[in-house]
């Protein structure tokens, strides 16, 4: 490893920390109740690829604003993986980023043209979200989200030092596979020559494993510390 690729790495682990195991655990079990709640609903035909790209988009809004809530009252010195500018800035960063993931997916559910109905004819944005069924697992989503967040502030609290956000590495997750995903999904499913339950059920679990797989091997990488191939060949010759 060069002497650059170093410092990188090591900026890396400052901004994203080792997890203590609770913390871990609790993150793991959240990601795997999500999936499977979306999963089941995308089983008893209650969800929609029009429906897992919204929630995607929108859990990783509820994650941010949940995350800067919870720094409001944290010493800017304390904060660890904070960007360093000001908040306008920041916001219209975040709102250049979004817009972009919600062109991506309203793209990648080009297929899903009875759940793209629904939204054309839609005037109340909410409306439209509860008919998707997207509220109730994006509700179940953010509240462990937020009780993770409480919990890091708790421990902050107790031990003070630097304050972690046990979300950050898995914002990193939620946006690759908001951004990669759904047009990963479109590219596989067949939606012409294939049913539409067919089409749908295959589309969701590509998001959905994807979501899932990525998320959980980012957390256990985190966990362990982020070795890289070289320290892992370093400690099986010890």
């Amino acid at each position: 490893m060069t002497q650059s690729d170093a410092v990188e790495m090591a900026a890396l682990r400052a901004r994203f920390p080792k997890p203590a195991p609770g913390a871990a655990a609790f993150q793991a079990l959240s990601i795997v109740a999500t999936t499977g709640y979306l999963a089941y609903l995308v089983h008893v035909g209650e969800s929609s690829p029009v429906a897992i790209a919204a929630f995607g988009v929108l859990e990783l809004i509820g994650h941010s604003l949940i995350a800067n809530v919870a720094m409001l009252s944290v010493p800017k010195a304390s904060r660890v993986g904070v960007p360093d500018m000001p908040l306008p800035k920041r916001l219209a960063g975040m709102a250049v980023l979004i817009g972009w993931l919600v062109g991506v997916g309203w793209l990648g559910v080009g297929g899903d043209a009875q759940h793209v109905a629904v939204v054309h004819r839609a005037h109340d944005p909410l409306a439209a979200l509860e008919e998707l069924n997207v509220l109730r697992p994006l509700a179940l989503a953010l509240l462990l989200a937020a009780v993770s967040v409480i919990a890091d502030r708790v421990r902050w609290s107790v031990h003070r030092g630097p304050f972690v956000n046990g979300l950050a590495m898995g914002g990193v997750a939620k946006f690759l596979t908001a951004a990669i995903a759904p047009m990963l999904a479109f590219i596989l499913v067949n939606w012409d020559a294939w049913s539409q339950t067919r089409a749908v059920a295959t589309w969701c679990a590509i998001y959905l494993g994807m979501r899932c797989v990525l998320e959980l091997l980012l957390l256990w990488w985190q966990f362990l510390g982020m070795p890289e191939r070289e320290d892992n060949a370093r400690s099986g010759k010890v």
